[in-house]
């Protein structure tokens, strides 16, 4: 039976197991008591989960699911979730609808060519911000979009997804009424990747970086650094 199942239907049944799991990436247990998922931890190579945050990573592994184990709950347990068949269902979905949004990324890394580059001369002092708080080999692309295109700067792709741009157009198109500074960034986790942009709110410009999801604990302790980088870039940048 698929993970899917075998949840839906320990809910449904209104009993209590625990469901031990291992996935090509990691390890995993899902509490069930009285019908609810009550707790659930997930531990990998690139971090430990907890909660639904685990709930939904593993969700996201079910197709790799290697092996399953599943015994009637006894003792006690940390709880660190309330879910119940209606917030099942939802989580569901939203993974299914991120998996379709990686798909359609994935899809256009593979059709769409960079046919121009920027001058890497101007991203001097990003390329060393990153080289010194990234591993070697973990940066698949930094990215930098304008009204002229989407240029690749450096990684490991050589195709450039145009669809990077809409979305923080979009989300530039909400915040901007809000926002007092003229720079934003944002995280978007990618499972086994995380995009990292800077959005200049002014010039509609923005670069963007998609590395390695186990290079995420080097970037939180010097995100104020690599977005100080980013940020000098875009100033100079705009003053072209």
């Amino acid at each position: 039976m698929k993970l899917e199942e075998i949840l839906f239907g320990l809910i449904g049944t209104g009993g209590s197991w625990q469901i031990y799991l291992k996935t090509t990436g990691g390890r995993g247990t899902i509490s069930v008591k009285n019908g609810m998922i009550v707790s659930v931890d997930y531990f990998t190579s690139s971090g430990d989960f907890s909660g639904e945050r685990a709930l939904r990573e593993i969700i996201k592994a079910a197709d790799e699911v290697q092996s399953m184990d599943l015994q009637p709950f006894k003792g006690k347990i940390e709880e660190n979730m309330e879910c119940d068949f209606s917030r099942l269902m939802s989580i569901f979905e939203n993974v299914q609808i991120e998996k379709e949004a990686l798909q359609e990324v994935s899809e256009n890394l593979k059709k769409i060519k960079a046919d121009r580059k920027a001058s890497v001369a101007n991203f001097t002092e990003l390329l060393d911000t990153c080289s010194r708080i990234f591993s070697e080999g973990t940066i698949d692309a930094i990215l930098f979009f304008d009204i002229d295109g989407i240029f690749k700067i450096e990684g490991k792709i050589e195709d450039i997804p145009l669809n990077f741009r809409a979305p923080f157009e979009d989300f530039a198109s909400v915040i901007g009424d809000i926002c007092k500074d003229d720079f934003i960034d944002i995280i978007v986790d990618m499972g086994t990747k995380f995009t990292y942009a800077v959005y200049n709110l002014r010039s509609k410009s923005a670069i963007v970086a998609v590395v390695d999801a186990e290079e995420k604990a080097n970037f939180e302790l010097d995100q104020e650094e690599i977005k100080e980088a980013f940020v000098s870039t875009l100033k100079k940048l705009g003053r072209r």
